[in-house]
């Protein structure tokens, strides 16, 4: 289902370089094995009703300024503290850059999301 759930949200439409999309499409997924994650840990006070686009968002912005401003790298952000490989792998392609590269893949993903957010 979160497979679906990303494609649904970023279709791969280019004809020149499809991997900024498949990237994208990692980072949702990432950041979707990260709310579950903490849906099912109960020190995290993660409430399935908590489970919306609202908190998706919330997320993304917590990963992603702090990465942008260089305070932490994903390996050591306090949000992936105690996340599975597979969360971590996702998201390592989009979020485990060059400030430019990282910058890319979230406009990418920035420009579907003022569409669903």
């Amino acid at each position: 289902m979160i497979k679906q759930f990303a494609h649904m949200i970023i279709k791969v439409q280019s004809n020149t370089d499809k991997s900024w999309e498949y990237g994208s499409q990692d980072l949702i997924k990432g950041i979707l094995h990260c709310m579950l994650e903490d849906a099912v840990n109960p020190k995290k006070n993660f409430s399935f009703d908590m489970m919306t686009l609202r908190t998706f968002h919330r997320y993304y912005a917590a990963l992603i300024d702090p990465i942008l401003r260089n305070s932490y790298d994903l390996n050591s952000h306090p949000l992936m503290e105690g996340k599975s490989e597979k969360a971590k792998l996702l998201m390592f392609t989009a979020l485990h850059n060059a400030p430019n590269t990282i910058r890319t893949y979230c406009d990418v993903f920035d420009g579907v999301r003022k569409d669903w957010f």
